[in-house]
């Protein structure tokens, strides 16, 4: 079985020794294709560690990708890296440092007279809550990144090899540092290796998610004798190809993003992400909810959440529900400001559609609103998905009355989701669909 570059005798161990500059670029090249052979199992590193620091530095860059518990306790890293490597070179604190805080990375390429690659780190908090020591990071438009990377408890480092003949004075490095936060947030060894180890990427993120174009120059020079897949921008995409013909490069492998949610799809598969049980909103929302042909939804939306206005999206001809639901709502909650809207056919979309956007307008973005769409068609959820993703507001939904709500919304163009619980036991409403008292009666939320 053919040994990872950095395992092998006759070229990586060899050349770590006798060409250290062919060492630094080659292992950058192939980067995380070790970590890659050892998450499948593989075994056959030598008996003893190199006494080379540019091999253990190489080495410590791929333990950096296995999360901080096993890179510290299993072979070949324990033993084999030293707390003086520098997996980031002068761009990160040594190993000694660094090993105890979950990382992930990207590749981005640097055009110029060396065309080479960069390699961006992400690297998470501690168990403690606490984050690496900061280096300065004198990069073009580096503010916004940095500060994304701050609210999200995230450390960035970036190597770019300063002096190598490189032309790095852009924010092409952009996509490279979004996708290795996305992958060190998600915990997912698979994704975090793929990343390292399969892609190269270049692209300009702006504040809303898309990825805009960059200059391509000479970069395509830097997927030379590599096996990686190239990201690039859609608008960039043209560039790129007649770039990479005019180096007269064989046909490279390239897939082009028009957003973050594209990019990260592109690369892991699957854009949806779950995140972590979230408590219903303390504060006030304004509420829309679809309602069918019956009211129950309407209800138990109600017992979970705080609101000032409350919007009716009839749907069908079950006139009588609508009728008796406000009613009820003018019975119970008096000073509550409820609107409901002209009914919808459930099956006709560019009907649902217009009646959304004539109502949200044209606003860049709604903060407070919240939108149940359980009572709602397939037709009628993907209607609202559409401004919701827009607009930037979450969309709630419950299958069934014994399962939990789930909220989607979207972030920088991903798509995200989570169930949404009551920790406390509270009075509740029962439901009430057409008419008599509702009382409260002290029940436990579903979890």
């Amino acid at each position: 079985m053919e040994h990872p570059y950095i395992f092998d005798r006759a070229r990586g161990i060899s050349e770590a020794a006798n060409e250290p500059a062919l060492f630094l670029t080659q292992s950058m090249k192939r980067f995380g294709e070790t970590a890659e052979r050892l998450r499948c199992g593989y075994s056959g590193w030598p008996l003893m560690s190199s006494s080379r620091a540019v091999w253990r530095n190489a080495l410590a860059a791929e333990a950096l990708l296995f999360q901080p518990t096993y890179r510290q306790g299993n072979p070949p890293f324990t033993g084999f890296v030293t707390d003086a490597a520098r997996p980031g070179g002068d761009a990160m604190p040594d190993y000694g440092v660094m090993k105890r805080f979950p990382a992930a990375a990207a590749l981005f390429p640097m055009s110029g007279n060396t065309p080479r690659n960069g390699r961006v780190w992400a690297v998470g908090t501690d168990c403690g809550g606490d984050l690496p020591p900061a280096l300065p990071l004198q990069l073009g438009g580096s503010e916004d990144v940095l500060a994304d990377a701050e609210q999200r408890r995230v450390r960035l480092y970036v190597e770019t090899g300063e002096g190598n003949g490189c032309d790095f004075t852009g924010k092409s490095w952009h996509l490279a540092a979004h996708m290795a936060m996305d992958a060190l947030l998600e915990d997912d060894l698979e994704y975090r290796i793929r990343l390292a180890s399969e892609w190269l990427i270049t692209g300009e993120v702006n504040r809303a998610g898309r990825v805009m174009g960059v200059g391509i120059k000479n970069k395509p020079l830097c997927g030379l004798d590599s096996q990686r897949r190239w990201l690039v921008p859609d608008a960039s995409l043209d560039t790129f190809w007649l770039a990479a013909r005019s180096c007269r490069l064989p046909e490279p492998s390239v897939t082009s993003a028009g957003t973050l949610g594209d990019a990260v799809e592109a690369v892991r598969g699957c854009v949806a992400r779950r995140r972590p049980n979230e408590a219903w909103p303390s504060e006030e929302v304004c509420a829309h909810i679809a309602v069918a042909a019956s009211a129950g939804p309407v209800w138990r939306l109600l017992e979970h959440i705080r609101f000032r206005e409350l919007h009716l999206w009839p749907l069908g001809e079950h006139p009588w529900v609508t009728d008796g639901l406000q009613v009820m709502l003018r019975e119970k909650f008096p000073r509550l400001k409820v609107q409901t809207h002209k009914n919808v056919s459930a099956d006709a979309l560019d009907v649902i559609s217009l009646a959304l956007h004539n109502h949200f307008g044209s606003a860049a973005r709604v903060k407070d609103a919240l939108f149940d769409v359980t009572a709602g068609s397939w037709l009628f959820r993907v209607g609202v998905e559409g401004v919701a993703r827009r607009m930037g507001f979450p969309i709630v939904c419950q299958e069934s009355e014994a399962s939990p709500y789930v909220k989607v919304w979207h972030e920088r163009g991903v798509t995200r989701y989570s169930p949404m619980v009551t920790a406390d036991a509270r009075p509740t409403l029962l439901r009430a669909p057409y008419s008599g008292k509702s009382r409260a009666v002290p029940t436990q939320d579903p979890i």
